[in-house]
């Protein structure tokens, strides 16, 4: 599926982000993939939910926020861009090392052993939510 094919069911969505916004956030924290700036400049975040599940993606300026200073909220890691989350306890991280898969990582957690994968890539990841399979296993 495709990021616009995959946006248009989220509702409601936020407005776009502007390219400038965008542009901010990989003056930060380096190169996003295609796939997430993709859905920025069609929603810039996102929060509701999908097939049972809560989510919450970020805003460019909230991605802004919760990583300050390059730090996604723990420092020993700050190698992981929050992104999102799912409302209880768990963030949806990118790896700026590696920024294509997505990971679910407990917020209070051993950050080094404790992601799990919750998608391939963003696509991978937001097509997985539609469908309501979590990365904590099974599906809604």
């Amino acid at each position: 599926m495709s990021i616009p094919v995959l946006v248009a069911r989220l509702n409601p969505r936020n407005p776009p982000a502007t390219p400038a916004e965008v542009e901010a956030v990989e003056r930060r924290f380096g190169p996003l993939p295609q796939d997430y700036k993709e859905f920025l400049l069609l929603s810039n975040g996102y929060e509701g939910s999908v097939s049972g599940l809560y989510l919450a993606l970020y805003r460019t300026s909230d991605v802004m926020g919760y990583n300050r200073d390059g730090t996604a909220l723990v420092p020993e890691r700050p190698d992981m861009i929050q992104i999102g989350g799912d409302g209880g306890g768990e963030g949806y991280f990118f790896d700026a090392r590696n920024p294509g898969p997505v990971s679910m990582i407990a917020l209070v957690s051993d950050w080094h052993t404790d992601a799990r994968p919750a998608g391939a890539s963003f696509t991978d990841f937001l097509a997985n939510q539609l469908e309501g399979r979590s990365p904590l296993g099974g599906a809604s």
